[in-house]
């Protein structure tokens, strides 16, 4: 049998998303998501009705710290799942972003000393444009440059519970029954081999031919 070559980590989130709450009833389409940030710039743009001109200018890279600019960055970070006015800056998910000079060995530190300066995240929907913007700028300075291709972007929660539901639907098996697996029953049940495989594949973290993505699969988790 090859079917756990698909590894653990998918079986990890497979039970992050039942015992998460498999219920909810989404309409998300669960796919393979790849954006670059210019698009998700443009979308953002259209979504909040900035003008030609404030658009052109950010595009070529000016970033001037009023009030558009901020909200806008902070839309291309909830689209980019690289901010949460809850949760604050996903790092990992934001240096994605950027490419990386090879020869320079101090960006990572000089992008922490950056955000340590930033003041702390407030439940306050006011100061959150202006802490994400804040953010993105520390690694859009220090970090590296703004990649021009497009970037893998990992669904959200209701997304991934949607995929997780159809697949359980396609496979006729219940949160009920999964929950009641032992990790051994699990390992020998063919059919939450399939599950697996299923949510793997919805999600972009595997294909057959590729096997898992370690790190897409971490950028869900």
């Amino acid at each position: 049998m090859v079917y756990w070559a698909l590894g653990t980590g998918l079986q990890l989130l497979l039970l992050l998303l039942v015992l998460g709450g498999s219920e909810l009833q989404v309409k998300a389409k669960g796919s393979l998501i790849l954006r670059s940030f210019d698009e998700m710039v443009l979308e953002c743009a259209e979504l909040m009705s900035i003008v030609h001109s404030k658009l052109a200018r950010i595009r070529s890279g000016v970033m001037l710290p009023d009030e558009d600019t901020k909200c806008l960055i902070r839309c291309v970070g909830i689209s980019g799942r690289f901010w949460n006015d809850h949760t604050g800056l996903h790092k990992e998910l934001l240096a994605r972003y950027f490419v990386t000079d090879p020869a320079d060995a101090y960006n990572v530190n000089r992008t922490e000393t950056c955000l340590q300066e930033l003041p702390d995240l407030e439940l306050n929907p006011e100061k959150c444009c202006g802490l994400a913007f804040e953010s993105f700028l520390c690694y859009y300075y220090n970090y590296g440059n703004l990649r021009q291709d497009s970037v893998f972007v990992p669904l959200d929660h209701l997304q991934l519970q949607h995929v997780t539901s159809r697949c359980m639907d396609v496979h006729q098996i219940t949160t009920e029954q999964l929950i009641s697996l032992s990790e051994e029953a699990m390992d020998a049940n063919d059919k939450v081999h399939c599950l697996v495989r299923c949510i793997g594949l919805q999600t972009g973290v595997y294909s057959d031919r590729e096997g898992v993505s370690i790190d897409r699969l971490y950028a869900h988790i």
